[in-house]
Formats: C-alpha cells, structure tokens, sequence
C-alpha cells in the first residue's frame, strides 16, 4: 500500500486513458517523478485545511526539508516580481525573460505543469463545493417556502 500513486487520468464514461503515476521505485515511466511527485501533489492539491483530503481521511503529507526551501524560494521570487512589477512605470512592462532551455531540467517542467494542474484542481474542487452550497440554501428556501406556503413553517 501506498508504493503507487495515480495523479492524473483522462478518459470517457469507463475508459480511461493516459494515467499519471507516481512510484516509490520511479518505475512507471518518463513522468514518474517518485516520492518527490507524490508530495508535490498532496501539497499543491489540497493545502487548506477545508479541502477534499480531510473529507476523505488522507492525512498531511510533508514535503521533505529542500521541497520546502524550494517552495519558499520559490514564493520570495514570486513576490519579488510581483513587488518589481508593481513599481514599474505606468506604460512599461517588466520582462525578465524565460530560462534558456538548457537550464530548465525536464524535471522542472513536469514539476511545474504538475504546480499547475494542482492549481486548477483546486478552483474546480472551491467550484464544485461554492455550487453545492447554493445548491443547499436553494433546497432549503425551498422546503420553508413549501412549509410557509401549507401552513407547516
């Protein structure tokens, strides 16, 4: 249990294709990015404590001291561009530019289409449970409406 991870799977109705999977022994192919994969995936899916793994009892899974160092390195850049752009004159953009390709690994790529994919989950997932508790309010208004409307509210 737990040596093999699916992150990612397309398909239609009950045939699926193109699976992700993440191994404890990297073995399942070019994408298999191991331990490393698995904890990004935990810690880019779900990282609120109100998210979907809590709801389906799968616990916190730490990323390792450097996953952390990198994450925060990561985020410091990112608000450093961020702050950059901001000062910038009105009118002017600020482009840094995009690594050469020799110095982005194909790891760093899959790691950030991983990042990503991680993102737009979650929207979808903040989506889907917004939607179901509008769903329930409506329900509910519903109900008292009917109630009111019988003479039982």
């Amino acid at each position: 249990g737990g040596d093999i991870m699916v992150c990612d799977i397309q398909g239609v109705d009950d045939l699926y294709t193109d699976p992700q999977l993440h191994s404890v022994d990297e073995s399942r192919g070019e994408g298999d990015l191991g331990r490393r994969g698995m904890a990004l995936f935990f810690a880019t899916c779900d990282s609120g404590a109100n998210g979907l793994f809590p709801l389906l009892g799968i616990p916190h899974f730490e990323l390792t001291p450097a996953e952390r160092r990198r994450a925060a390195e990561s985020a410091a850049a990112e608000r450093r561009e961020t702050e950059a752009a901001l000062k910038a004159p009105t009118g002017h953009v600020h482009f840094a530019g995009l690594p050469e390709k020799s110095k982005m690994s194909q790891h760093d790529e899959r790691r950030k289409s991983l990042l990503d994919a991680a993102r737009h989950c979650r929207r979808d997932a903040k989506k889907a449970d917004s939607d179901r508790r509008k769903d329930d309010e409506r329900h509910r208004a519903c109900v008292q409406a009917n109630l009111d409307h019988c003479g039982g509210g």
